[in-house]
């Protein structure tokens, strides 16, 4: 899947289940500084099951580094780009 789309499936995820709009030339702002957020450990949670279902992955994103790979919308459609491109592999063999 496109970096594009993944960033367009999380912005309306975002969207969808927190109310805020985070526009593509935010995408690099820190989720701890969006204030509408309130993102701390408990939002970082209710992040990693809005992207489990997002995806339908069938993996625990939070054993990964949340601090690290929710830390912006940019670098959470990177964690979701590596973990559809993988379980694309997975899928073919």
């Amino acid at each position: 899947m496109e970096i594009g789309l993944i960033k367009d499936a999380l912005t309306q995820g975002i969207n969808d289940n927190f109310g805020i709009l985070i526009a593509d030339d935010n995408a690099g702002i820190p989720f701890r500084q969006i204030s509408e957020l309130n993102f701390d450990s408990l939002r970082a949670l209710e992040f990693v099951e809005m992207v489990e279902i997002l995806f339908d992955f069938r993996i625990d994103l939070y054993s990964d580094d949340v601090q690290t790979n929710f830390r912006d919308l940019n670098t959470l459609a990177l964690l979701c780009k590596r973990k559809l491109d993988d379980a694309a592999v997975f899928t073919r063999a």
